[in-house]
């Protein structure tokens, strides 16, 4: 299991490149909104593959907290496919998704 915070994957982050990031905006249903990107490396700065078939965790940043907001997670895999993950939990403050495949690329997107 992996459980993070923005400020914990800050070792690993890196901004998506111009077409990672027009899968994802592609892939992002309409009303909702991007909060911010994020990578899972390991320290060769390689996709992370320890989250393959695991459960994801992350604590939502405080300034993205609102009551009835709902929360999901736009994932890449290495092969440049993008999947949507629900929220499977019901804390307002974290988020958590399956992962069945090596996703290493995400963006936490809302909606209100």
């Amino acid at each position: 299991m992996f459980i993070g915070t923005l400020e914990g994957l800050t070792a690993g982050y890196q901004e998506q490149g111009e077409i990672a990031q027009s899968l994802f905006k592609a892939a992002t249903p309409a009303g909702w909104i991007k909060a911010f990107s994020f990578n899972v490396l390991n320290k060769e700065r390689q996709p992370e593959i320890t989250l393959k078939s695991d459960i994801m965790t992350l604590n939502i940043p405080s300034e993205y907290q609102k009551q009835g907001r709902q929360f999901a997670l736009l994932a890449m895999d290495k092969n440049g496919k993008v999947y949507l993950l629900s929220d499977t939990d019901t804390d307002p403050n974290t988020i958590t998704v399956a992962l069945n495949f090596e996703g290493y690329a995400f963006n936490l997107i809302y909606k209100d």
